[in-house]
């Protein structure tokens, strides 16, 4: 330890070798500080020995990198927080940032509860990456967590960025009253799931100004590719998705939500302009608000709030619109453009 409440990592006498600087078995971890400092390994792994759930509390862990010209993370180490324990784990007010892999990573096979409240993930190569488990996010009382500045994707649920990787199983992803803004990469990207057998909600999420780099994922429409910096929801069960409700979608580089299917899905109301009507706007000229990509898809947003010109303006074939909520005093309130 560098000090009473700061674990600082270093490089070791064999350079190949990766070790976690902590690991986390049980109980409560309150307000510790790791440091990656030049190590190779893992900040802190939660794990499980039966005792139940360990706890992570107003904890930091600074992996060391930073972000290069090129968008890429530089140095750092390769993972802040993984959790590979069958008895899951809580995560309160936790900030990780500056690692070269993802800030967070929820690897168990089992489907054990994950918790995330507030926090912030950040400045890294991803920030959460949800291959297995049952992970929710939601803020902690009013603040929310906040995915911000990685260099690839925000949230990745799934496979990730390798389109041709195996298809993994999440037997939840639960993402709630988040911040996903400013990666470089797409905001929220799900793909490569095992289906049936993955769950994914999207409610009252907030995901902006992402998308900006080459490292966008692209969606292949017409023999073109469509960068697409907002979200991007590969899926071929309608069950998969338990609801995309109350977020708003803005300004980021790109589209700002397209679905790969063939299914049919419904995102917000189905039955009037209400809390659960989600808002799209500040889109750029020639990009789509909600687009569907897929033979026999469609994406029904019924009740949505669309920027200036509606739907018709701004979404693709294969999305159906029947009311522009924009204005609603029942929606939550259009962001201001950049």
């Amino acid at each position: 330890p560098a000090g009473p409440s700061v674990v600082r990592g270093g490089p070791g006498p064999d350079p190949g070798a990766a070790g976690t600087l902590l690991r986390v078995l049980g109980g409560t971890l309150d307000g510790v500080r790791v440091e990656g400092g030049g190590a190779s390994g893992a900040g802190i792994e939660l794990a499980c020995d039966g005792a139940g759930a360990p706890t992570l509390r107003d904890v930091t862990v600074d992996g060391g990198g930073s972000l290069d010209p090129g968008g890429a993370v530089a140095g750092g180490l390769p993972a802040g927080i993984v959790v590979t324990g069958g008895c899951g784990a809580n995560l309160q007010r936790v900030v990780a940032t500056g690692l070269s892999g993802p800030a967070l990573s929820v690897v168990t096979p089992a489907p054990a509860p994950v918790r995330v409240t507030g926090g912030a993930y950040q400045a890294s190569e991803v920030g959460i990456w949800l291959r297995g488990g049952a992970t929710t996010l939601d803020a902690d009382g009013t603040t929310s967590v906040v995915v911000s500045g990685n260099a690839w994707a925000g949230i990745a649920i799934g496979g990730g960025p390798d389109r041709g990787a195996a298809p993994v199983a999440v037997p939840g992803a639960g993402i709630a009253r988040a911040v996903v803004s400013g990666n470089l990469g797409t905001g929220i990207a799900v793909t490569q799931l095992v289906e049936p057998g993955s769950a994914v909600s999207i409610a009252n999420v907030d995901v902006s100004a992402n998308g900006a780099s080459a490292r966008v994922l692209t969606t292949v429409y017409a023999g073109t590719p469509r960068r697409v910096g907002g979200a991007l929801l590969a899926l071929a069960n309608v069950g998969t998705l338990a609801g995309l409700v109350g977020s708003r979608f803005w300004a980021n580089a790109g589209d700002q939500l397209v679905f790969e299917t063939t299914a049919k899905f419904l995102v917000g109301p189905s039955s009037a302009c209400g809390p659960a009507s989600n808002v799209f706007a500040c889109v750029p000229p020639g990009a789509w608000a909600v687009g569907e990509n897929g033979s026999g898809g469609e994406v029904r947003a019924l009740y949505d709030a669309w920027p200036p010109g509606g739907p018709a303006g701004s979404t693709s074939t294969g999305v159906t619109a029947v009311v522009d909520c924009a204005g609603s005093p029942a929606v939550r309130p259009p962001p201001t453009c950049p």
